[in-house]
């Protein structure tokens, strides 16, 4: 299964619209994948006291038990290839995003305490292989070159290799000083990312 994460409060902004058009041609294709659109679902990222305790203590409340958070875990944990669609807003990812990471992603890997996670190939990623990291700023190559780098805003994604069974290929699409035309590199992009879902 392909799992498509965006984030961007605007239908009309550029990272929506590489979104829209990505699950266009998958529809087209017959290319089975689920969408979650960030900024229009009904729930609150900020991860709570209680989720903490859970995942570092294993310790269980009333909180933790929701159908909706199991749900979005589940697909995580089911999901062959993670595409993530996002601006750069000062140096780095959107809150929801990193509100995302913090409440269910860490649960995914977690399973137990998180000390032991990384011990125990039972609640890894088992399906986990691929991951499309697509972003736009307003900078140039040049001002961002560090930024976009194993060591900088990609870390975390190179880091979920930690937590799969499987080597995991990161690959990084970024649209530069995006109040230009950049409708071409738009469908390098789009074409590139379809691509990819097709030969799995």
């Amino acid at each position: 299964m392909h799992l498509l994460i965006v984030n961007h409060p605007s239908r009309q902004s550029l990272t929506y619209s590489i979104y829209s058009s990505v699950i266009h041609r998958l529809s087209k294709k017959g290319v089975a994948f689920k969408c979650l659109y960030l900024d229009e679902y009904d729930m609150n990222f900020y991860l709570t006291k209680g989720e903490w305790d859970s995942v570092v203590y294993s310790i269980v409340s009333e909180e933790q038990k929701n159908k909706e958070i199991d749900k979005l875990i589940e697909e995580v944990r089911e999901a062959e290839t993670i595409s993530f669609f996002f601006p750069i807003w000062w140096y780095g990812m959107p809150a929801l995003l990193k509100g995302w990471f913090d409440k269910i992603l860490i649960q995914a890997v977690a399973g137990e305490a998180i000390s032991a996670s990384l011990k125990s190939k039972e609640n890894k990623l088992k399906f986990l292989k691929k991951i499309n990291v697509i972003t736009s700023c307003d900078g140039n190559e040049e001002s961002m070159k560090e930024l976009f780098t194993s060591k900088g805003i990609l870390a975390l994604f190179y880091r979920l290799e930690d937590f799969s069974i499987n080597p995991i290929h990161v690959r990084h699409y970024n649209l530069y000083n995006v109040y230009r035309d950049v409708n071409d590199e738009v469908e390098a992009i789009v074409s590139s990312l379809v691509k990819g879902f097709n030969n799995g």
